[in-house]
């Protein structure tokens, strides 16, 4: 994932952080809403645009329980180069953790930021490869997911929830499956 925009974050203590993260224990990773879709089309090849939006946002919190609930929602766009949609991707998951430590917001969105992502984003990405194969494309494999450094917050407000925006390269979609290289067998000295 590319970088987003940064601002310096009220300082954090270290030591704390670190002791709330060991004390998180995720208790639920539900997928609450997929919606996929594809133009059909008779091209054999398509290059396309990708264009996506990342949010996370931690939607509750129940501090004498010392749980805390977060959503992360990836959206993509699949457009030609005169820009015209030829395939969306939404998805939404809800991620639930229960807490040794107290609750507080600054450390939730420090949470939400940086480490909750890393939770969901393999299911996304297996998710993106998984539907857009079944759209006949080659298969989409989104990037690994880039850990924002602990004085990097995005500049939309984690409090609303972080969010990433970024157009991805243009990609070649094919519905011709790639030939598998020949393997030669071993040459024997006989």
């Amino acid at each position: 994932m590319p970088r987003a925009h940064t601002k310096t974050p009220p300082a954090m203590n270290a030591a704390s952080y670190n002791r709330f993260v060991a004390g998180v224990q995720p208790t639920r990773i539900e997928l609450g809403e997929v919606n996929a879709s594809a133009k059909p089309s008779n091209l054999q090849e398509l290059n396309v645009r990708v264009d996506t939006k990342f949010t996370m946002g931690c939607v509750q919190s129940n501090t004498q329980a010392r749980t805390f609930d977060i959503e992360a929602r990836l959206q993509m766009q699949f457009l030609t180069d005169k820009g015209l949609e030829v395939g969306r991707f939404i998805c939404l998951y809800h991620l639930s953790y229960l807490s040794a430590e107290a609750l507080e917001d600054s450390v939730l969105e420090e949470f939400t930021r940086r480490n909750a992502p890393v939770h969901v984003w393999p299911f996304m990405r297996e998710l993106v490869l998984n539907l857009t194969q079944r759209f006949g494309w080659t298969g989409f494999v989104l990037p690994s997911f880039f850990i924002p450094s602990a004085a990097a917050v995005v500049e939309s407000g984690v409090s609303q929830g972080g969010s990433v925006n970024h157009l991805a390269e243009t990609t070649n979609t094919s519905k011709v499956p790639a030939k598998k290289p020949r393997r030669s067998a071993p040459k024997s000295d006989a």
